[in-house]
């Protein structure tokens, strides 16, 4: 439900939640510094994960996900659902089964339950993603450019 919620968050806002690109510490941090540096205060037993090094973390409070992703406000319901999908501890996080009967499902068409399967969603009126908004860090445009080298 993690990787859900990444894709919720990046279609509404047309940027990607957490653009780490360095190492796994890097994309680590990149997550904490929005939804906070999990402790036993917070997670019980995450320092008993084995590869939990908390030397190696710098502590971060959690964030409003819509200060962090502004664009979460501008559609009724989408922060509580990303913030539901974006919880750190994964026995926190909502289930596929409680995200689709979310208040956040409540406005959408009656046409979209009633798509057949081969039929695009953008069939229904209204419907649409929004549009990128390219201001990604620099740290991502770098690395975009030196991957499409190697392609």
């Amino acid at each position: 439900m993690w990787g859900v919620g990444c894709i919720f968050t990046e279609m509404i806002t047309g940027v990607p939640a957490f653009p780490g690109v360095r190492d796994i510490q890097d994309q680590l941090d990149k997550i904490f510094k929005v939804v906070g540096t999990p402790t036993e205060e917070t997670w019980t037993g995450v320092t008993q994960l084995p590869n939990y090094k908390p030397h190696r973390l710098v502590l971060h409070r959690p964030r409003r996900l819509a200060t962090v992703f502004p664009r979460l406000n501008d559609i009724p319901h989408a922060e509580s659902l990303a913030m539901q999908f974006l919880q750190i501890q994964p026995n926190k996080r909502i289930s596929s089964e409680a995200a689709l009967r979310h208040t956040y499902f409540d406005d959408l068409p009656q046409q979209i339950y009633e798509l057949d399967a081969d039929q695009s969603i953008f069939s229904v009126g209204g419907v649409r993603l929004a549009q990128e908004l390219r201001n990604y860090p620099t740290s991502v445009i770098q690395a975009a450019r030196e991957i499409r080298k190697l392609v």
